[in-house]
């Protein structure tokens, strides 16, 4: 699963990546892609980190190309967060913007309002603890 995508970098954990004898070959055939700068896994922490040549290829050809090669290997699910929609960024946003449109209309003294808008910061607040609820169980 892609983690971290930022111009020029990208890094993907697998915990497969930890016990798989692939690991190397994986690394090896990212550093050759054209654009590639710099591959690197580490076993330890299970994950792939590159590096890349924005002038040379994009972003997400680089994600196509992880895919690709970890499929080929037999490692992962093929399912990238990163090339999901970004709901959860929708529902910060969301939780944001409800919660201070609800200060907003406590402080305005409409509380039609302000129980609506609360209402739906709630609902967006259940949506964020499913969301998360692996972390907070933990």
């Amino acid at each position: 699963m892609i983690v971290s995508a930022i111009d020029g970098r990208i890094r993907c954990v697998e915990p497969e990546l930890k016990k798989n004898s692939k690991a190397d070959a994986i690394e090896k055939s990212m550093r050759m892609l054209e654009g590639v700068t710099s591959a690197k896994v580490s076993r330890h922490t299970g994950s792939l980190l590159i590096h890349y040549d924005n002038a040379v290829t994009s972003g997400r050809t680089i994600r196509r190309l992880i895919n690709e090669r970890l499929k080929q290997s037999g490692i992962g699910s093929g399912v990238h967060s990163l090339d999901r929609p970004p709901v959860r960024r929708y529902v910060k946003f969301g939780l944001l913007g409800t919660i201070t449109g609800s200060i907003g209309f406590l402080l305005l003294s409409s509380e039609q309002w302000h129980y609506r808008v609360g209402t739906a910061f709630l609902a967006l607040l259940l949506v964020h603890v499913f969301q998360n609820r692996r972390r907070i169980l933990k």
